[in-house]
């Protein structure tokens, strides 16, 4: 009879062991999603941050003024809508990346830009314009699943303009993780 009871017992502390190492490492997962889907969005924010900051950046543009001619690198940014809703999601902007003064169509391609398609954002290659392909996953789909990317320029007659850009994503295999990150980016060049 000791027995029968100490193998019950026994029984049913092993199973709330593994009950406790089930809900612990499903947790752990949750976490470590959690920490994926951060990551990806601060890497993302910083990457468009920098690159968007130098739009319109023109080396010799001090020349340019005074031979009163125009910067090929204007306007600094330009903003698209890809989508039938409206809602302005791709920016194309150019710099003078090599600082030779020209606008480089060729290897090394100075036109950039960012678009959402197919839940990801992507980053802009050789020129390619907001509704053709050739762009290239800067987040990735099989982690993020970006659901809104919605860039407004802020604009002020006695203030430096602005670009405000909301990035709303969850994470590909734990939905119910969600977040939103709001950046604003000053246009330093325009």
């Amino acid at each position: 009879m000791e027995l029968l009871i100490t193998m019950t017992v026994s029984i049913t502390l092993f199973a709330g062991v593994i009950s406790l190492i089930t809900q612990l490492l499903v947790s752990q997962r949750q976490i470590t999603a959690n920490l994926a889907l951060e990551n990806e969005l601060s890497l993302v924010g910083q990457i468009m941050t920098d690159e968007i900051r130098r739009a319109g950046f023109n080396q010799h543009a001090i020349a340019m003024f005074s031979a009163k001619s125009s910067s090929p690198f204007t306007p600094p940014i330009a903003l698209f809508s890809t989508e039938d809703e409206g809602v302005t999601n791709c920016i194309l902007f150019s710099y003078d990346k090599n600082q030779n003064g020209m606008l480089d169509t060729e290897t090394p391609d100075e036109r950039f830009g960012f678009k959402l398609n197919n839940q990801a954002i992507e980053i802009r290659r050789d020129g390619a314009p907001c509704d053709k392909g050739g762009w290239h996953d800067l987040t990735d789909p099989r982690t993020v699943k970006v659901t809104a990317f919605i860039l407004n320029k802020l604009t002020s007659p006695n203030a430096p303009n602005f670009l405000q850009i909301n990035i709303k994503a969850h994470h590909a295999k734990f939905t119910q993780l969600q977040r939103e990150k709001h950046l604003y980016v000053r246009l330093e060049n325009g």
